[in-house]
């Protein structure tokens, strides 16, 4: 008798793997109405895949073009790549705002827009290595603004550094336009993050 019941579910078992194994091999996604197979199912996914990677590359294109088109400002303060500009900036230079071993500071700009001010400053290195020239104890029309503004400058280069006031910060504090700024600036070596130096406090009426 026991035998009997082993044998009985030994044939239930076989005819249930049998069972589930052709399940898994009929199986069907029904969509919209049509019933699609895994298989055609898996080969739209690919086909989608390559159409993404195809519009990926065709993106790309676009945007190498509009770089190559429009000139813009090197945001990345570690960055090696901008030296394009090089010469904009040199032209753009108005007077000198600091000094020293090697390194001189240049005002550019100063600009108020929809969203804020702009203080634009351009970086001359005349040094064999590349620094990183950080602005900070930032103020305008009297009021600290938080935060600091970093520059790469590689060797023989210049670069600009940019410090950005935000509009709602001095209107809250009753201000309209950005006039008197001061700040200081720290220099390092790019290299290895050796501190060199720090300016006096350096202002723009």
């Amino acid at each position: 008798m026991k035998k009997l019941l082993s044998l009985l579910l030994i044939i239930i078992l076989a005819v249930s793997l049998s069972s589930c194994l052709k399940f898994e091999s009929d199986f069907k996604i029904k969509k919209g109405g049509p019933e699609i197979l895994i298989e055609d199912l898996e080969e739209q996914i690919e086909d989608l895949k390559e159409k993404l990677k195809e519009k990926e590359e065709e993106l790309k294109e676009l945007m190498d073009d509009f770089i190559s088109e429009v000139p813009s400002f090197d945001l990345d303060p570690y960055s090696d790549s901008g030296d394009m500009f090089a010469d904009s900036f040199d032209d753009m230079k108005v007077y000198e705002l600091f000094s020293e071993e090697g390194l001189t500071v240049y005002y550019n700009s100063a600009n108020t827009d929809d969203i804020g001010g702009y203080l634009v400053l351009s970086a001359e290195n005349r040094t064999n290595i590349p620094v990183l020239i950080e602005a900070f104890g930032i103020t305008a029309n009297g009021l600290d603004y938080d935060g600091s503004y970093l520059s790469k400058v590689p060797s023989d280069t210049n670069r600009p550094l940019i410090i950005f006031f935000p509009r709602t910060e001095y209107e809250n504090n009753g201000g309209e336009e950005i006039e008197k700024i001061s700040f200081r600036l720290r220099v390092s070596n790019a290299l290895n993050d050796e501190f060199l130096y720090e300016t006096e406090i350096l202002e723009i009426d």
